[in-house]
């Protein structure tokens, strides 16, 4: 058995903390939604499936580390899964947030 390299096990690692993290805002958004704001509870959705994407993107060795550098990663998983719904809901997210 060999040992993965360091690099791979920092990225796993940090991919973790992303999932994390994600898992944090879906709870908080519900508890906004719960409570009938909707508008915090869609910053806090963004946020989730930003560090959702972050976390693929941290895997696969990926640059994240802007908004630009993650919706390039969101649309190369919509490209490696074949799902365009990915990118559709993205962009409906971004133009609503660009009218704000």
């Amino acid at each position: 058995m060999t040992t993965p390299e360091a690099s791979t096990e920092r990225r796993a690692y940090k991919s973790n903390r992303y999932v994390e993290m994600s898992r944090r805002k879906i709870a908080q958004a519900q508890e906004e939604l719960d409570k009938g704001d909707t508008i915090p509870a869609s910053e806090k959705t963004y946020g989730a499936v930003t560090a959702a994407v972050k976390a693929c993107a941290e895997l696969r060795g990926w640059n994240h580390y802007s908004h630009i550098r993650v919706q390039r990663g969101m649309d190369q998983l919509r490209d490696e899964w074949d799902d365009p719904s990915l990118t559709l809901a993205w962009d409906s997210h971004s133009r609503t947030r660009g009218s704000e």
